[in-house]
């Protein structure tokens, strides 16, 4: 911790923190409410003086709905195998997992 960051500096940036957090939620929670009205709007683009407004449909590659339909050799050649972290801490020891790992970038978690 640098020294010159003292607990009234953390205090006040905590203070400030929780401020942008609460106008933060309301931005968001405002756009999400103007997208879902969008969205109404039929496929396609749509412009407007203000900006243009594109709509689409995304068509997502259904896992369970190639299960039921494809045949049994076809749907396993889709299949991928790769390793998993979570199968990962299941079976191997928490030691191994450590050697196993990376650090990553710091997280900070304010509540």
């Amino acid at each position: 911790m640098n020294t010159t960051y003292t607990p009234a500096a953390i205090e006040a940036d905590l203070r400030r923190w929780h401020e942008l957090a609460a106008v933060a939620d309301q931005i968001a929670a405002e756009q999400a409410d103007i997208k879902a009205r969008l969205a109404t709007l039929e496929a396609g683009k749509h412009p407007f003086q203000a900006g243009t407004v594109s709509v689409s449909i995304p068509h997502r590659f259904s896992a369970t709905k190639a299960k039921e339909t494809l045949p049994s050799h076809i749907y396993e050649s889709i299949c991928v195998l790769k390793p998993s972290a979570t199968q990962a801490r299941k079976i191997l020891g928490t030691a191994l997992i450590d050697q196993l790992s990376e650090p990553g970038d710091p997280v900070v978690r304010i509540s």
